[in-house]
């Protein structure tokens, strides 16, 4: 049986309090996306905050490898079951939003809204130009990501994502060092392209679906945009446009925070 999975806590934990449960992408780990969110004094007084870190990232065990989609969603409901959460906020950033997909696939009247950052579903959009040259840039990072230095991998990753200014930049920044620790496990992830478009039919057939919301940002990747419209359009979702964020959308501005908000403040 898999170990369970680490988990940072913050926010209020007493009766009636929503849980709202924090997924993280790749090259990162809870505590290092959901920073902006674990900090913010309004979420902290709303809800009890639960941010995982990923089969291999973080504190997190690295065994049993390799990593499904389906296996990952199936951790996040193992700690929720541990923490005693039956009913929950969902929130997944990059590959984090395809594993909260999942999750809310595997048990949608568990779900009370679900928020999904540029999670890269790019099986939606097989056709489009841009999807189709992320998707090979970021499979060949992938087919290397066992065998070559970890700094290679996070370069060759981020570049094809933002361009070679911006990892130039980035490369000069604090968070740079933990960005290449966590690029070990890149290899060892199912290909995000792989995760079926019919997997999105089967949560808007559900009896009991939550809300979902879609976010992008402005600056982002120009595949990712057009996955995060085509996306909110085939869940009937809402979509919001942040722009002046790039791909971390949670870490530009108040916008995930009012919205996150919003539903945390809704009854039921």
């Amino acid at each position: 049986m898999a170990s369970m999975l680490y988990y940072r806590e913050a926010g209020t934990v007493e009766p009636g309090r929503p849980a709202l449960v924090l997924i993280h992408g790749d090259f990162s780990d809870g505590e290092g996306t959901w920073q902006h969110q674990l900090t913010s004094e309004a979420l902290a007084r709303a809800c009890r905050m639960i941010a995982v870190d990923r089969r291999g990232a973080g504190k997190s065990p690295k065994e049993p490898r390799p990593y499904s989609i389906h296996g990952e969603a199936l951790d996040v409901l193992a700690v929720l079951d541990h923490a005693g959460i039956s009913r929950f906020h969902l929130a997944g950033h990059s590959y984090g939003g395809l594993i909260a997909w999942e999750v809310a696939r595997l048990a949608p009247g568990r779900i009370k809204s679900l928020h999904l950052i540029e999670p890269p579903y790019l099986s939606l959009l097989p056709g489009d130009p841009d999807v189709q040259a992320l998707q090979e840039a970021t499979e060949a990072v992938a087919a290397g990501a066992r065998t070559q230095p970890l700094e290679a991998t996070a370069e060759s990753f981020f570049r094809a994502l933002m361009g070679d200014e911006a990892v130039q930049r980035i490369k000069q920044k604090p968070a740079w060092e933990g960005l290449v620790r966590e690029a070990e496990r890149y290899g060892w992830q199912e290909l995000p392209a792989s995760y079926p478009p019919e997997r999105l039919e089967e949560l808007a057939a559900a009896r009991e679906k939550p809300p979902v919301v879609v976010y992008t940002g402005g600056r982002s990747h120009a595949a990712l945009q057009k996955v995060a419209r085509r996306l909110a359009e085939a869940a009937s979702a809402r979509l919001v446009i942040v722009p002046e964020a790039g791909h971390a959308v949670q870490h530009a501005g108040d916008a995930l925070q009012q919205s996150l908000l919003l539903y945390l403040s809704a009854a039921g």
